[in-house]
């Protein structure tokens, strides 16, 4: 019986490829040194095919049966959820064959290995997404159960497509409780990969109960949301977490062209100095800064301010004496 069995499923090695990237990619807790929540193959082959079934039905003529060249091979234990869809589309694990079924849920993980990152990203947690979607529209603030580090406590605004890596993120304001209410502290981004779960704290009325710092530029939801729009347009999903600061770079002639023709990570507002042309200036923070000009080497010299400038002497520093032994 198919149920207690399982079947076997032939994939080609470029999917295979794909499956063992995303298993890693999307992992729940990459930074963990054990395997606690690393997805076996089966369970994450099973997720993929619940996400990606669309409500066909299974037609016995026109299924392929083609041996794949070079091809790997799994034996795939059918849980609750995908037995359910296989009974929609009209198998019947008491007289159908495992072959059947096989072929049956493999063109679902062949079209899933076929998408772009982004997509498959989309499909994979995809419950996570609309379940988070439900509570920024419900106007939940969450206790967010991270894999690595302490819980994040999150009023989330949307869930972004980040264009520098291809992930999605949930992004949204901190907020500290306080004996008034609660109040804004700044905006977050958190990866989909890092989210666990998460918990309901309460549901806000942010128009009323959040408070602000007296000084602040941001005195209202209003402002909130306008000021977290700006970030998605100058700075970009990564970068919300972190502090904004005034960056200058010396750039050489060389350096200025790599500047223009290298697009990933770059800031996305900046002009030059009125005195140099060749001293670049704008607002970043010290990882977008780090991931953009790293890879310039000796073409860019941080200027200001003076943490980045340390920081890139002492990863450059590091990188000397890791290849000079």
């Amino acid at each position: 019986m198919v149920l207690e069995s399982g079947m076997y499923v032939s994939l080609k090695k470029e999917h295979v490829a794909v499956l063992e990237n995303d298993m890693e990619l999307f992992r729940t807790n990459s930074d963990a040194p054990d395997n606690r929540y690393k997805f076996s193959v089966n369970g994450f082959m099973n997720r993929v095919f619940v996400n990606m079934y669309d409500g066909r039905k299974f037609n016995r003529s026109s299924v392929k049966r083609t041996r794949k060249k070079g091809a790997k091979g799994f034996n795939i234990k059918l849980n609750r959820s995908v037995a359910e869809k296989m009974e929609r589309s009209g198998l019947n694990p008491e007289k159908d064959y495992s072959s059947d079924f096989a072929a049956f849920y493999a063109p679902f993980i062949e079209a899933y290995c076929d998408m772009t990152l982004l997509k498959r990203s989309e499909i994979f947690f995809r419950q996570l997404i609309d379940d988070l979607n439900d509570e920024i529209m419900l106007r939940y603030f969450l206790k967010i159960k991270k894999n690595a580090g302490r819980d994040a406590y999150i009023l989330p605004y949307a869930i972004k497509d980040c264009d520098e890596n291809s992930k999605k993120y949930l992004t949204g304001f901190a907020l500290r409780k306080t004996d008034d209410g609660y109040i804004y502290k700044t905006t977050v981004c958190l990866p989909l990969n890092k989210i666990l779960g998460f918990e309901r704290v309460t549901r806000l009325d942010p128009e009323k109960q959040i408070t602000f710092e007296e000084g602040s530029d941001i005195q209202s939801y209003e402002d909130m949301k306008r000021y977290i729009e700006e970030r998605f347009h100058t700075d970009g999903i990564l970068y919300l977490s972190d502090i904004l600061w005034d960056v200058r770079v010396r750039l050489s002639d060389k350096g200025k062209d790599d500047f223009f023709s290298r697009t990933q990570y770059r800031p996305r507002v900046y002009t030059w100095d009125e005195n140099d042309s060749n001293i670049v200036l704008f607002r970043a923070t010290k990882l977008q800064t780090f991931m953009f000009f790293f890879k310039f080497g000796g073409e860019a010299e941080i200027l200001e301010p003076p943490e980045y400038r340390s920081f890139f002497m002492e990863k450059y520093k590091e990188a000397y004496l890791k290849y000079k032994t």
